[in-house]
């Protein structure tokens, strides 16, 4: 990709083109790290692949019971719907 031209804008956003954010595959609204050096930036793109099915699972049983004995969000919702009555 030839050299581009990116934009600061007045609230001192950089805006990419496009096509830059495409060569990158960076989504709009994705948020990147910027490191500076010098004079000069870099920017740095998250990996933002996909967890698997399969890594998923792992994780959630590796998280799960992790807040054993300890209130639900679920229990605490109904209990504060109940309490609030109009």
């Amino acid at each position: 990709m030839e050299r581009q031209i990116a934009i600061l804008n007045n609230d001192g956003q950089l805006v990419l083109a496009p096509e830059v954010q495409s060569a990158l595959g960076i989504p709009p609204q994705s948020k990147v790290e910027v490191v500076v050096d010098d004079r000069e930036i870099r920017l740095l793109v998250p990996d933002q692949r996909r967890v698997s099915e399969e890594e998923a699972r792992r994780i959630m049983g590796e998280l799960r019971g992790m807040f054993a004995g300890e209130p639900s969000l679920e229990d605490e919702y109904f209990r504060d719907r109940d309490r609030d009555k109009w």
